[in-house]
Parts: C-alpha cells; sequence; structure tokens
C-alpha cells in the first residue's frame, strides 16, 4: 500500500514539474479552439461557456496520457526487478492491464476529439468534434470491453 501511495504521489510530482511547460508549448503551437469552430449565433448558457474557452489550449490530457504511460512501462518494471512486492488481493496483472487499458483507450478517444476540433475534419452545422451522444456511445462500449472476463456487469447502483 505504500508503494502505491509513493507511485501516486511520484506521478503527482513528475505531472506538477511538466504541466507548465508543456501548457506553454500548447500555446506557442497555437492549439485552442479557433474563432470559426465556435458557433456565434448561438446565445444559450452552453454556448456562451464554449466561446469563453477560446483561448484555452486544448490537448494537455496528452501529457498526462504520455507521463502516465511512461511510468507505467518504466517503473513498475523496475520495482519488481529491485525486488520490491506489490501487495494485491485480486491478479495484479489483470487488475492493471484492464485499469490501464481503460485509461489509454478513454484518454485517445479525448484526444481524438481534440484533434478533430483542432483540425476541423469533422465539421456539421456549427458543431466541431464528436458529438455528445456518439462520443457517449464510444464510452459505453469502451467501457464494455474493460470487464474483467468472467465477471457480470452491476445491473443497478441503487
Amino acid at each position: 500500500m505504500g508503494l502505491l501511495l509513493g507511485l501516486l504521489l511520484f506521478s503527482f510530482l513528475v505531472h506538477s514539474i511538466a504541466i507548465i511547460p508543456f501548457v506553454n508549448f500548447l500555446y506557442k503551437l497555437r492549439f485552442f479552439k479557433n474563432k470559426t469552430a465556435i458557433s456565434e449565433n448561438k446565445t444559450d448558457e452552453a454556448s456562451m461557456h464554449i466561446k469563453s474557452k477560446a483561448r484555452t489550449p486544448e490537448g494537455g490530457g496528452l501529457l498526462v496520457l504520455v507521463i502516465t504511460s511512461l511510468i507505467f512501462a518504466f517503473v513498475l518494471p523496475s520495482l519488481n526487478w529491485l525486488g520490491f512486492e506489490i501487495t494485491h488481493v485480486y491478479p495484479i496483472n489483470d487488475e492493471i492491464n484492464i485499469i490501464f487499458f481503460a485509461f489509454l483507450s478513454f484518454g485517445l478517444l479525448g484526444l481524438y476529439d481534440d484533434v478533430v476540433k483542432f483540425f476541423e475534419l469533422s465539421r456539421e452545422e456549427g458543431y466541431a468534434g464528436l458529438r455528445t451522444v456518439h462520443k457517449l456511445i464510444i464510452q459505453f462500449i469502451l467501457g464494455l470491453t474493460c470487464l474483467p472476463a468472467g465477471k457480470q456487469a452491476p445491473v443497478a447502483f441503487l
């Protein structure tokens, strides 16, 4: 437990150090919403919120994906090689692989949405990026994919 907490704190420290230079890099690349991607004729609350984020850089999740993947790929095997034991209740490899697959798949979905918005690859009726319904369907499918084999999904959350 203490080892996992130490890994969590180490990951937080690395992300905290890297976030400011990365956001500055995104500003230099001008990786934020274009004015054309924002509908000017809508005045509802959601559109006003999106307009206020026009100069906020997109793609910050890429930093989280890369750093967390590198820590996962290098630190965990290094700890096993050094002889540290990670205590667990369930088979640890299956558990970590499911969590890591969910992390990567949902992160790549968000990155795809940001790239589609930035390069205006799919633009319909003033809407840039994935539609909310499409994103929800993809997230539902990814969530079902992340269920471990032989386990049943919870039927109700009540």
